[in-house]
């Protein structure tokens, strides 16, 4: 994940983000960052918006790679996302709500 500073054209890569991490929400107060990867495996996982410790909130396996997007909640307490129902293929979603500070 990268920085892009309009009036340099400069891209910078926020230290810490994680190589596989493909989706993303940025937090109401604009200070963290819940990060998902796309895969079997998928991990949700936030972190400072100006990089440093990432911390594994959730994680689970999927079949196929239907892609996961966290979306934080207005308060910025909880990580919203969504998963297919594996004994229906993707065809049923759940709704998930997790602490954004993990449990």
């Amino acid at each position: 994940m990268f920085v892009h500073n309009f009036e340099t054209g400069q891209d910078e890569q926020i230290p810490g983000t994680p190589a596989d991490a493909q989706f993303f929400d940025i937090s109401p107060d604009g200070r963290r960052l819940a990060l998902a990867n796309r895969g079997k495996k998928t991990v949700i996982r936030t972190m400072p918006a100006s990089g440093g410790d990432l911390r594994e909130i959730y994680s689970f396996d999927q079949e196929g790679s239907s892609p996961v997007t966290p979306a934080w909640s207005a308060d910025g307490r909880y990580i919203y996302f969504c998963k297919p129902q594996a004994q229906f293929s993707e065809a049923l979603w759940d709704l998930y709500r997790v602490p954004a500070d993990g449990g």
